[in-house]
């Protein structure tokens, strides 16, 4: 039936949070979020806020991140091209 919600979703942990109704993404992230993933968020969000220049607010987004990913997100953030982006994807795997 279009429209309406599965029922393994209403099931769920999740579903049982967003009460039988149609989910929406700000429900499913409020129901999904545990205080932990909240409280980082918000650091990161204050992060980002007081950050002085861009470059400082992505390292407020990357910290934490494994160097593969490290590498790769500050890559992309210095790609002049489409190219040189698709280039970044070394650093994770030659195989992409």
């Amino acid at each position: 039936m279009k429209g309406s919600v599965p029922l393994e979703l209403l099931r769920s942990p999740v579903g049982s949070c967003v009460g039988g109704t149609r989910p929406t993404p700000d429900k499913l992230s409020e129901c999904a979020a545990t205080p932990a993933l909240q409280n980082a968020a918000k650091d990161r969000r204050n992060c980002i806020v007081a950050a002085a220049t861009p470059d400082k607010a992505r390292d407020c987004l990357t910290n934490g991140l494994d160097p593969p990913h490290a590498k790769l997100t500050e890559c992309l953030a210095k790609a002049q091209s489409g190219g040189a982006a698709v280039g970044c994807l070394d650093v994770i795997s030659v195989d992409y």
